[in-house]
């Protein structure tokens, strides 16, 4: 009999949604017959869990989101050192051609000089663009700078030695 009254008990609430502080006296009877209140729990815990897994995935994606930042900063930051160290060195390379050209070389070296204006200008044209764009400016373009600027600086010392 008793089992009769827990199933009658159990069919006539449906607790499966309703607060434990509104089921009232059957409404507990049921919910605790049909393990309504132990999935309803479990399915919590389970929520729980997977809000703290999301929780901890999203941090640790901050985590490594703050470091390509700070990464990046400092790659923008070394670039722009670069650039200014290589615009520095064109500035005293057309001051020294300038010298040159005001001694007067003649024949060659006047084809020199006037070259290596073309090349120093071209560089200068160069080492704007890449600070215009210094978040994007490549390690490549950078060395390619250098470079340049070193060969220029080599190719002044020859023209001074003449």
């Amino acid at each position: 009999m008793t089992l009769a009254v827990c199933g009658a008990v159990s069919a006539c609430a449906d607790t499966s949604n309703t607060p434990a502080s509104q089921r009232g006296f059957f409404g507990g009877i049921g919910a605790a017959v049909s393990g309504s209140d132990e999935r309803r729990a479990a399915g919590l815990e389970q929520s729980a869990t997977d809000a703290e897994r999301k929780k901890q995935q999203l941090e640790a994606r901050l985590g490594a989101a703050n470091a390509d930042a700070a990464r990046t900063q400092v790659q923008v930051q070394a670039a722009e050192q670069r650039l200014a160290a290589v615009r520095s060195d064109l500035q005293r390379q057309k001051e020294r051609l300038a010298a040159l050209r005001a001694g007067s070389p003649s024949g060659s070296s006047a084809e020199e000089a006037a070259r290596l204006q073309k090349e120093l200008d071209a560089l200068e044209r160069e080492r704007r663009a890449a600070q215009d764009a210094s978040t994007a400016v490549t390690t490549a373009t950078l060395r390619n700078l250098e470079e340049r600027t070193r060969a220029i600086g080599v190719a002044l010392d020859r023209l001074g030695a003449v």
